[in-house]
């Protein structure tokens, strides 16, 4: 029996119908990216402000002041006066109105700085956030280093998460919505009757697929669109490439998902293993929260079966260094094949089943 484009359009219009008719998938659709978007935006960041510094002067001079003054000046901190007495600091540390005090002693070049450990990044940062401060009054330096902060001058954490959360969002939404729909013909009784049509296996697969296509191309240029506007994200390179590249990505998940759904049993459980096997590996194996490279060698191996690592490359390159297609053909190829090996998984898994029904 040969491929027929009119039974492939006949599913992916009956699909499409399906979930503009239904008001779960709607509410995936359109509320969960916005809230997950809005949701880890705001809460990943890494940028400290409003630090609370206490200043202990004991040389109270000319230079000391200066050096408050320029703590004082700055928007990140608060300063605080707080007395030399060891018991007074351990205090204030404990009831939390200090991150770290600064102790100038009688000579303006004897400087001890105590930092709240309790978070180690948050104190990593701290500290380096007061060293800059400090370093920016040396006068008498034998070396002048110039620093240049390529692609991110600022070092804003928004230019780092966004296309993190891009990646997130659409391999979640996009395996999520496609997890439930075979196994939603299987809970409704369709399944046989479409069993008893001339339809084939592979015809069937993509006409589920396209219309998700459709809509997961759609959220992911929405999430786009807003990170660029809430997070104030630049975006440097070709709009056409970060087109066809998030396709591939979009494919890659959708085939996923639909894998996901051949061997589900019913909805719930085919949501769940969504979840967990898109969720999970995105946030930790990426590269999205942590570097991969800090990372066990063992741990960086499994990351390469985790296709947001590859769609991070893309997205960043794209969005902040502004990469072209040649440079980023590596993880696209890597991609291409994910998505050629989970359709072909589908494929076999749902002929299978057919012909057991039959």
């Amino acid at each position: 029996m040969k491929f027929n484009l009119n039974r492939v359009y006949a599913i992916a219009k009956k699909e499409f119908f399906h979930i503009i008719h239904d008001p779960r998938s709607l509410l995936i659709v359109i509320l969960l990216p916005l809230l997950q978007l809005l949701m880890f935006g705001y809460a990943l960041n890494t940028e400290v402000k409003d630090i609370n510094l206490g200043i202990a002067d004991n040389a109270l001079n000319m230079q000391s002041k200066e050096i408050i003054r320029n703590f004082e000046g700055s928007e990140m901190f608060h300063v605080f006066g707080i007395s030399t007495r060891t018991e007074d600091i351990h205090q204030a540390f404990l009831e939390q109105k200090l991150n770290a005090v600064l102790l100038i002693g009688e000579d303006v070049n004897d400087l001890q700085l105590i930092v709240d450990g309790s978070d180690p990044n948050y104190a990593s940062l701290i500290k380096n956030y007061v060293n800059q401060a400090l370093a920016s009054k040396q006068e008498n330096m034998l070396v002048d280093i110039r620093v240049q902060l390529l692609f991110n001058p600022e070092l804003k954490s928004s230019y780092f998460f966004v296309p993190g959360l891009i990646a997130l969002i659409l391999v979640m939404i996009s395996a999520l919505l496609t997890s439930i729909s075979i196994t939603r013909e299987k809970e409704n009784g369709t399944l046989e009757q479409l069993l008893v049509s001339p339809l084939q296996p592979l015809e069937f697969i993509i006409g589920k697929l396209l219309p998700y296509v459709f809509l997961s191309m759609l959220i992911g240029f929405l999430i786009l669109i807003m990170g660029l506007i809430l997070f104030d994200v630049v975006f440097v390179g070709n709009a056409i490439a970060f087109t066809i590249l998030s396709f591939v990505y979009v494919c890659t998940a959708l085939s996923f998902g639909l894998m996901i759904s051949t061997v589900s049993k019913n909805q719930m459980q085919a949501m769940l293993i969504a979840l967990i096997f898109t969720m999970m590996p995105t946030l930790m194996l990426s590269g999205f929260l942590m570097p991969l490279e800090s990372m066990p060698w063992l741990i960086r191996l499994i990351s390469w079966i985790v296709p947001a690592k590859y769609y991070l490359k893309i997205a960043r390159g794209l969005m902040i260094k502004g990469n072209n297609l040649g440079e980023l053909l590596e993880p696209m190829l890597f991609l291409l094949g994910f998505t050629v090996i989970l359709l072909s998984i589908a494929w076999n898994r749902f002929a299978k089943q057919m012909r057991e029904l039959k």
